[in-house]
């Protein structure tokens, strides 16, 4: 078989089956931001969590008071959702997100803190303001 038949048999089946056309995606989307509320309105998180900011509504705040796992954030430009937050039982990572102020940072932090590559370079000491970090941070 040419590479040129390879090349057409190959096109026919991902145009005709629309194998890669998306479908739903608002639909999708707007699971997505549900579970990520649902999950922040618990009082505690047992297990890792990982949140897309660009899914939380513009002034809400998390009921969250703990989590037992690792938090990852992402495409966050502000962390105040999560003033009620005061203990993480595992790694807090923050980084390569647009923050130019850690508060809502929790208070606890029972791990490390990763708050690298953002729109400002944090100083430790802005760090020790918001939050009580007892594994390293990631500058």
């Amino acid at each position: 078989m040419k590479i040129n038949e390879l090349k057409n048999i190959i096109k026919e089946v991902l145009v005709e089956e629309n194998i890669f056309v998306p479908r739903n995606i608002e639909n999708r989307k707007e699971k997505i931001k549900q579970n990520i509320l649902k999950k922040l309105d618990q009082k505690i998180i047992e297990g890792n969590i990982e949140i897309d900011c660009k899914y939380i509504p513009k002034n809400y705040i998390a009921k969250v008071e703990i989590i037992n796992g690792d938090v990852s954030l992402k495409n966050c430009n502000s962390l105040l959702f999560l003033k009620n937050l005061k203990e993480v039982n595992g790694e807090f990572n923050c980084g390569y997100s647009d923050l130019s102020s850690l508060e809502g940072c929790p208070k606890n932090i029972n791990g490390d803190f990763w708050c690298s590559w953002n729109k400002k370079r944090f100083k430790q000491s802005e760090v020790k303001k918001y939050c009580n970090v007892k594994g390293y941070t990631y500058l």
